[in-house]
């Protein structure tokens, strides 16, 4: 079988998909972990002041916060400068847990 120079980079070309696919999914996420300050989504307590430590230590060590889908029942969060939140869109959601907007 002859090989020219369409056969080489189609091959080049399939492999680098496998592995880029293959590195998506062994990449591990990036970022604080939501569970590691005791934040369970659609647990009925309110989630505030570990939802602020989280948010404290994430703008410190400027790292994202993960928050997996669910639901959060917080209030009276302060975002500090260099805060990040990665969450899944459509499906995180931040509840106002007492009182009222004002």
């Amino acid at each position: 079988m002859r090989l020219d120079r369409r056969d080489l980079l189609s091959a080049f070309a399939a492999g680098s998909a496998v592995s880029v696919a293959n590195a998506a999914v062994a990449a591990p996420r990036r970022g604080q972990d939501a569970a590691n300050f005791i934040l369970q989504p659609g647990a009925a307590e309110d989630h505030s002041l570990a939802l602020q430590r989280a948010l404290d230590e994430s703008a410190k060590t400027r790292t994202p916060l993960v928050l997996p889908a669910g639901i959060y029942r917080a209030s009276n969060l302060k975002l500090r400068a260099r805060a990040h939140v990665l969450c899944t869109r459509g499906a995180t959601t931040l509840a106002l847990s007492q009182g009222a907007l004002r």
